[in-house]
């Protein structure tokens, strides 16, 4: 049985390998095309840890942020 399993599981990792490995590509990326996106992914994730802050006074203060000091702290369930 554990034989049969083992042979089950190689076998279909050598599938999932076989097609994984494909040829690359010639896609060359200019400079101004890499300075592009990574100002997208930075401001993605810029908005989203002010986000993450903005919903957890806790943290801000961690953060020394001087805000939001009025409100209570809510923990979910």
């Amino acid at each position: 049985m554990k034989q049969n399993f083992f042979k089950i599981c190689l076998s279909l990792s050598f599938i999932a390998l076989s097609i994984s490995c494909k040829t690359e590509s010639n896609t060359s990326l200019t400079e101004e095309d890499i300075t592009t996106e990574s100002k997208k992914v930075n401001d993605f994730f810029q908005t989203s840890f002010e986000a993450f802050v903005d919903r957890h006074p806790e943290f801000q203060t961690r953060l020394g942020i001087k805000k939001d000091y009025d409100k209570p702290v809510v923990h979910f369930k």
